[in-house]
């Protein structure tokens, strides 16, 4: 099949599952060239792809961000109804090199170069290389994409690492993490709630109501990433209440993050943000029960 008819294919499918929101224009069209012959898994097709939208990037930067929204919207459609397992892994696809690229265009450094620079400095505790991906391929991290975690830390983005469980990982590298990239192109792990409470702490104006709420929200995007859960599985929710321990007022926000049904997760998490009431900084935080993935019987 040539580029031109898998491209004609590609837009008529978009347009039939919402993909496309408005007739397409040639900028459009060019970017579907890119992505179509793109198969998942195939990392230099995936990087290929990118490297070009970033090139031609100036020019198809309107098309990028209406076909990025558009592949979401129906993402999401795909999800909720569980069906067409392969589109939704064609959208997936295409807004991870859609992100990725749009992200290198605006970022003043490579995030995903920067997290392979740093990844291969280490080895296994045999000598060997790392064995890492993320969701889409080896050797690729997947951003974490949460409006909550955007507002409460501009300066950072966040990407999911796996790593493969044939290789033995260093003692402070877990199967599921968290790494940050910031604006400098400083990595960093979070793989542990200690590490994410440290983070937490840096959060600005934390006593008002509305970054609190953000705050628990975010905490939860993460947590639920470290389990390798995604929000789609879950459905979460938060309160607020006031407590004394000790003869200390707080103010605490909790969130709870819920299997859905039906889907491949179990259980729920209980997470409390405690905040001084005097100086509004937050003091600790608790996380309760139970969420995991539900082994495959296939």
């Amino acid at each position: 099949m040539t580029i031109r008819l898998m491209v004609v294919g590609c837009l008529l499918l978009c347009l039939a599952v919402g993909a496309v929101c408005a007739e397409a224009p040639e900028s459009t069209t060019g970017v579907l060239a890119v992505l179509a012959p793109v198969h998942p898994g195939a990392a230099d097709e995936i990087a290929t792809a990118e490297d070009t939208l970033v090139a031609d990037g100036h020019k198809l930067l309107p098309a990028m961000r209406e076909l990025l929204t558009c592949e979401q919207r129906a993402l999401r459609d795909c999800r909720r109804d569980r069906v067409h397992a392969n589109e939704a892994t064609r959208h997936a696809l295409w807004i991870d090199i859609l992100d990725s690229a749009l992200i290198r265009l605006n970022w003043p450094v490579d995030p995903q170069h920067c997290i392979t620079t740093w990844m291969d400095a280490f080895t296994a505790p045999d000598g060997k290389p790392l064995r890492w991906q993320g969701l889409q391929c080896e050797r690729r991290a997947s951003r974490i994409v949460d409006d909550h975690l955007a507002l409460l830390f501009p300066d950072l983005l966040f990407y999911q690492v796996q790593l493969s469980p044939a290789t033995p990982p260093p003692a402070w590298l877990h199967a599921e993490n968290i790494l940050t990239v910031n604006r400098q192109g400083r990595v960093q792990v979070i793989n542990t709630p200690a590490a994410q409470e440290v983070l937490f702490h840096s959060v600005v104006q934390p006593s008002l109501s509305t970054v609190q709420s953000e705050m628990i929200m975010g905490w939860l995007r993460l947590a639920l990433a470290l389990r390798g859960i995604t929000p789609e599985q879950t459905t979460t929710c938060f309160s607020t209440n006031e407590t004394t321990l000790d003869g200390t007022s707080y103010q605490v926000v909790q969130g709870k993050a819920s299997a859905r049904l039906l889907s491949a997760c179990d259980g729920e998490l209980s997470v409390k943000l405690f905040f001084a009431d005097d100086t509004g900084q937050l003091c600790q935080v608790r996380e309760e029960g139970t969420l995991h993935i539900v082994p495959s019987t296939h």
